[in-house]
């Protein structure tokens, strides 16, 4: 008896060591990543998001920041996540808080890249309900991980990718870390194949991908993202990840 107990607890040691203790799945589809996150800090105050065609808004009990999407203002997602940080209210108090989600530093911002959003309460807990307009940017993004206070939560790894990016137009397939590009691919569209009458060969735009990647997060921003050069639609992106 004492025999087979010894090596059933071998056994748990073994499997805590070869099995996460998590695992899971992530899908994003068209209209649904959000280049960031945003909190409001105040429990005594109500704050508000708003999003329209020309300006973010944020409303700090009260006081209304706008933030201008027009061309030449606010060119980058940085800018973006920087004026909202930057917004007050009446007293000149920042009550709002804003960090980079499934979107680099670096990406352009025009007052056609967000979908628009009614006002909406914010409070304490992150919110990620600000999306991209997928037929615009022309790309497809998923997040890994969670956001707890201001850490990005993954400790673990990205283990696959897969997607049915729709659209037109090369497909460049990325996954970041911290801003950095870790893995990356490149995918030529159309292909060509032949029509049915065997006469011609006719272009299918389609682009289904799955690859293994086991990219290492820890506890940093990471994202994928898959781009098409021409137009984007439909489609998604999906990631698994395991957390140890």
């Amino acid at each position: 008896m004492k025999n087979t107990l010894k090596q059933l607890t071998l056994l748990g040691i073994h499997i805590g060591f070869a099995v996460p203790a998590f695992a899971g799945s992530i899908w994003s589809a068209a209209d649904s990543a959000a280049p960031f996150a945003v909190r409001y800090k105040d429990s005594a105050a109500v704050g508000t998001i708003t999003i329209t065609s020309t300006a973010i808004t944020c409303t700090d009990d009260g006081e209304a920041n706008a933030i201008s999407l027009s061309s030449g203002d606010n060119d980058t997602l940085s800018d973006i996540v920087a004026a909202i940080n930057a917004s007050t209210n009446g007293t000149g108090v920042k009550n709002f808080e804003a960090v980079l989600w499934a979107g680099l530093a670096a990406d352009a911002t025009t007052n056609s890249y967000f979908i628009a959003r009614s006002a909406a309460t914010v409070d304490r807990q992150w919110d990620y309900d600000n999306k991209w307009d997928t037929s615009n940017v022309k790309r497809y993004d998923a997040a890994v991980g969670t956001l707890v206070n201001t850490t990005y939560v993954n400790e673990g790894q990205i283990d696959r990718i897969f997607g049915n990016a729709i659209g037109t137009g090369d497909v460049t397939i990325s996954v970041y870390v911290d801003g950095s590009v870790k893995w990356q691919r490149s995918i030529t569209s159309p292909v060509y194949v032949k029509a049915e009458d065997n006469a011609t060969n006719v272009a299918d735009n389609a682009v289904f991908f799955d690859y293994e990647v086991g990219i290492d997060v820890g506890n940093q921003p990471a994202f994928v993202r898959a781009a098409r050069a021409t137009t984007a639609t439909t489609g998604g992106i999906g990631l698994s990840e395991s957390r140890r």
